[in-house]
């Protein structure tokens, strides 16, 4: 998870919303990992997920990993409020969350490897839409 929020803080994240079953953030091997970016990005709690269904009702999709999807995670425009929705990396992402999602893609991976780290693959997904804005400053040059 301290990584997860230190990705967050370094890729410009609005914050990091925890649901139910997420690990303690505050425990020191936690807190440690984070190398001081809980501090500098807001932490929401949301166990009954009404945060999340309020950002979803104001504009922001829901976009989840899961690795039945055939859906390409980099063909997905990024360029709009978003929360990236990644599960426990024993039990996956939650029904609750799955039945609110707006879109279920999957990480291509080549490899033989069944999965990625869960906070890999949160920091691949927050930082190719790091990349996607990026370019879109570029081409407006």
């Amino acid at each position: 998870m301290g990584t997860i929020i230190r990705s967050a803080h370094a890729a410009g994240a609005l914050g990091v919303i925890l649901t139910k079953g997420t690990v303690e953030v505050y425990n020191d091997k936690t807190l440690r990992s984070t190398m001081g970016s809980i501090f500098h990005i807001p932490i929401i709690e949301d166990t009954d997920l009404s945060i999340t269904k309020t950002l979803q009702n104001n504009g922001f999709k829901i976009l989840v990993s899961s690795l039945e999807e055939s859906h390409d995670f980099y063909d997905i425009n990024l360029n709009k409020n978003i929360i990236i929705c990644v599960g426990n990396e024993g039990s996956g992402i939650s029904d609750e969350i799955l039945k609110l999602s707006d879109e279920k893609f999957k990480i291509p991976m080549p490899g033989k490897a069944e999965s990625l780290n869960v906070a890999v693959a949160a920091s691949i997904m927050m930082f190719e839409r790091v990349r996607q804005n990026l370019k879109k400053v570029d081409n407006s040059i």
